[in-house]
């Protein structure tokens, strides 16, 4: 499915604007959406607001207990032009 989003953006999608990571400071071209859970429980004060990478947010959450694929919604690339939304159907579980 392809939308065409000339006459407006919708709610929740990245809007090809990528900032740095608050934490490691790299240039990200994925976006997520995580449960409230996960990112009230783990990601510091100062960057609740900001920008955290996806693996920046992985080693938060497993420094604190949780696996980011319980919690993980939507990730979507932002390339040039283009938003793609990828839906998170399966997680391996490794190295425990």
């Amino acid at each position: 499915m392809i939308y065409d989003i000339s006459d407006g953006w919708p709610c929740g999608i990245s809007d090809g604007l990528a900032l740095n990571c608050g934490i490691c400071n790299k240039h990200t071209n994925f976006d997520y959406n995580v449960s409230d859970e996960l990112w009230e429980a783990v990601v510091p004060k100062k960057l609740k607001h900001g920008v955290v990478c996806l693996n920046c947010l992985d080693n938060l959450a497993k420094e604190n207990g949780f696996l980011l694929s319980h919690h993980l919604i939507l990730v979507q690339y932002t390339g040039k032009g283009e938003t793609i939304v990828l839906k998170p159907d399966i997680s391996f579980i490794y190295g425990r």
